[in-house]
């Protein structure tokens, strides 16, 4: 174990523990940032207006 007046952490490891940090929230900002601002409601086509794939122009 550790003796008496040693520390269980280190310069180096503090250092490290900031950099991965400090880089996870770096990919979250641009993560959040490539989301889209505004949410569009997509309208689709009436059925009736719609061709079936099965039946064409040819088939008729």
């Amino acid at each position: 174990m550790t003796k008496e007046g040693e520390v269980f952490y280190t310069d180096r490891g503090i250092t490290l523990v900031f950099v991965l940090s400090a880089t996870v929230a770096l990919i979250g900002a641009v993560a959040a940032y490539a989301l889209p601002r505004s949410i569009r409601e997509l309208t689709l086509p009436d059925a009736d207006t719609r061709t079936s794939p099965t039946r064409s122009a040819a088939n008729a």
